[in-house]
């Protein structure tokens, strides 16, 4: 059982990245830029506000920015990709809300990351505990190799496994933890800030 709210900043990072989003309320938890994706924890707020957190980077950066949220007990999971201030694409799994809700905007690249994120023997595999048949399981596996997602019967089901070696393979090293943080001003920083 686990929860992560948090936002991916997709390099290219600028040099002067933590200076750019302290106006945010976004503080470094390690002196260096990581030499890949950066991870922002928003854990201790909403999934509201690491989604206007993720908008908000993404208008002060030039590379995408993704709102990313798990909560793997009632495996509900949400990747929303950022550009300029403008939600580019949202993509939402809630096993007791039917699955795969409706997508927004444009599908995107990472797409493919997400879905084929598993080594293809355990992608393969957790299909037939989906109950899939034969001919499905092959048309997925042939969308997997080909790395196509419109080659796939249907979206598979999304699993914590899959959605967390996604995020590592964006670059979050569980071990390290987050590079920042969200820290939401107290009242009189709100007040005085003005």
């Amino acid at each position: 059982m686990s929860t992560l709210l948090a936002v991916c900043v997709v390099e290219p990072l600028p040099a002067d990245f933590f200076s750019r989003v302290a106006p945010l309320d976004i503080v470094p938890t390690r002196a260096e830029l990581p030499p890949r994706s950066l991870f922002i924890d928003t854990f201790a707020w909403s999934p509201t506000r690491t989604t206007e957190v993720a908008e908000a980077v993404s208008r002060v950066v030039a590379g995408p920015v993704l709102g990313l949220l798990a909560q793997t007990t009632a495996d509900v999971y949400q990747v929303t990709e950022f550009g300029a201030g403008r939600r580019l694409r949202e993509i939402a799994y809630s096993r007791d809300g039917d699955g795969w809700g409706p997508s927004a905007g444009e599908a995107r690249a990472w797409e493919a990351d997400f879905h084929f994120a598993l080594p293809e023997a355990q992608f393969v595999e957790d299909l037939g505990y989906a109950e899939w048949d034969e001919a499905e399981i092959e048309r997925a596996r042939a969308a997997y190799v080909a790395r196509d997602l419109s080659l796939l019967p249907r979206l598979p089901d999304a699993s914590s496994a899959q959605f967390y070696t996604f995020v590592e393979k964006l670059g979050l090293d569980p071990q390290a933890g987050f590079d920042a943080k969200y820290e939401r001003p107290g009242f009189f920083r709100r007040l005085f800030r003005r």
